[in-house]
Order: structure tokens, then sequence, then C-alpha cells
């Protein structure tokens, strides 16, 4: 899934997969300012742990969902 934020001319983009060699599930960060940043988790409860915690830190930095973004996140999202 990716997911874009705007805040004024910045762009955040969250985007999340599973690595397909090792199971392992990715979160990368992008920032428009150039850094970039990938966390890796094997164990789905600390993943989805990870991006509750971005979600609320981005709408606390008064980050908001791009037009034609996905909401984050339904409960359903997690589903097997």
């Amino acid at each position: 899934m990716i997911w874009l934020f705007e805040r004024g001319d910045r762009v955040a983009r969250v985007v999340t997969r599973v690595d397909s060699a090792s199971g392992d599930y990715l979160l990368d960060l992008e920032w428009s300012d150039g850094l970039n940043e990938v966390e890796r988790y094997s164990e789905l409860s600390a993943f989805q742990a990870r991006i509750q915690a971005l979600e609320q830190q981005l709408l606390a930095e008064e980050w908001i969902s791009a037009e034609g973004s996905p909401q984050l996140i339904a409960a359903d999202w997690w589903k097997p």
C-alpha cells in the first residue's frame, strides 16, 4: 500500500510491503527533502504497532492525507 501525506509544500510517502524472499514486513518512508528510511519487521504485531504509531505521529505533526490516498488504517487491512 502507498499513502501520501502533505504539509505545506512537503510530501511524505509511506509504503508498506512484504519482502517475498524473507517474509519480513517493510515500511518505506520517503520524505520530499530526500531522506529515505526503510524499516524491517519480522513480526506482524510489531509492524502493525509501528504503522499505527506513525499515523499518530503524522497527525500530531499536522500532516494531512493527500487527495486520493487510502485512509490509514482499516482494521480489515491486517487480515491475512
